[in-house]
């Protein structure tokens, strides 16, 4: 086992929610699995060291992680904040921040975080429901004044929904795109400085005819939906990470003359799911029972993409549907590299480099 590959790897796991101690492995056909592609790769097996959060501490419901050195900012839906900020050293509370509600200017809902390209210390987070808006946050001033505002980027057009956009630039917000009037395409760019979307890359068409509704007009905005995707960018080059939550496919994509290329893709399977009218005039998508669940999320450094792959049917029981014990890496060429068996079933991964190294057994 190559030693070089192992002294890389820095893996920061929590578990998210109360889950069974037994390892379910994935129930994903071999025949339509990335794991396939990771047969012959080398398998690296990690246990966890535990991490006590202090009484304060409480996390009421929390849903990603992202980590910041020793700081994790946990997506958590108090009922008051939309996030809760813990020092990983100690397991003390630093702060709740994101209040919920539309009373104030940066009360925010329906939110997503993602880190900003080529820097330790800022985030954004995205509202996904009207107005839309996409916030800035220094994580310095958000531990040091109580009265800390974000900066407000943007306010997007309420003709492009994204799915959760990254804060490319000054001048740049990219992502893949869900509902849109605009067309068919699964990518887009919105610059800030000139108000204009550009979009590209289509849904990846599956050779099975059971797919073949998926593609009609009608029916492609529901794909692009379902298929949502986590995206990670590459710390110091143009390469995007592209995995699906809810289908088996990844993509690695580049900017090139502000248009999106797709430079690497995979599509093992589609996700599976009907259309319901609910009343008149609003419908919604479920999944069926036949579904298989993709990439709960993925995380990068300059050299590696770490992605939590599930595999496991819509109908698995319990919360143990949601979770795995997993990861499956790839270099920016898509390439598997090895794949990594943690002790338990997870939720959400992040990279902490500073504070958890790991090493097999």
């Amino acid at each position: 086992m190559n030693n070089n590959i192992m002294t890389k790897i820095y893996v920061l796991a929590l578990l998210l929610l109360i889950l069974s101690r037994s390892c379910i492995n994935t129930t994903t056909a071999l025949e339509e699995s990335p794991l396939q592609d990771f047969e012959a790769v080398p398998e690296i097996k990690l246990n966890s060291i535990k991490i006590t959060l202090e009484h304060d501490s409480v996390l009421y419901d929390p849903r990603t992680i992202n980590v910041f050195d020793s700081i994790a900012v946990f997506y958590d839906i108090s009922g008051v904040a939309g996030f809760s900020m813990v020092n990983l050293l100690n397991g003390k509370l630093i702060t709740r921040f994101a209040h919920i509600g539309d009373d104030e200017n940066y009360d925010i809902n329906t939110l997503s975080l993602s880190p900003i390209k080529g820097s330790t210390k800022e985030f954004s987070i995205y509202e996904g429901a009207p107005p839309y808006r996409v916030f800035k946050y220094n994580i310095d001033s958000l531990i040091n004044s109580k009265t800390y505002s974000p900066e407000l980027v943007c306010q997007l057009p309420k003709e492009v929904v994204f799915e959760t956009p990254l804060v490319e630039s000054d001048s740049v917000i990219l992502g893949n795109i869900t509902f849109t009037k605009l067309d068919n395409k699964f990518f887009g760019i919105y610059n800030l400085r000139q108000k204009t979307v550009t979009t590209g890359i289509d849904v990846p068409k599956f050779s099975s005819r059971r797919y073949k509704q998926y593609y009609q007009d009608e029916n492609i905005s529901w794909v692009k939906a379902v298929l949502g995707s986590n995206i990670g960018i590459r710390p110091n080059g143009r390469e995007i990470a592209s995995f699906s939550k809810r289908g088996g496919l990844f993509q690695i994509i580049s900017i090139e003359n502000h248009k999106p290329k797709v430079l690497t893709e995979k599509l093992y399977y589609m996700p599976e799911f009907v259309i319901n009218e609910i009343s008149e005039n609003i419908t919604k998508s479920m999944y069926t029972k036949n579904n298989k669940y993709g990439y709960n999320n993925i995380t990068v450094t300059e050299d590696r993409i770490y992605a939590l792959y599930n595999g496991k049917l819509t109908n698995t029981p319990g919360v143990e549907s949601l979770s795995s014990n997993l990861v499956l890496v790839y270099d920016w060429a898509g390439k598997p590299i090895n794949k990594i068996l943690l002790d338990d079933e997870y939720y959400q991964i992040a990279i902490d480099p500073q504070q958890l190294s790991t090493s097999p057994n």
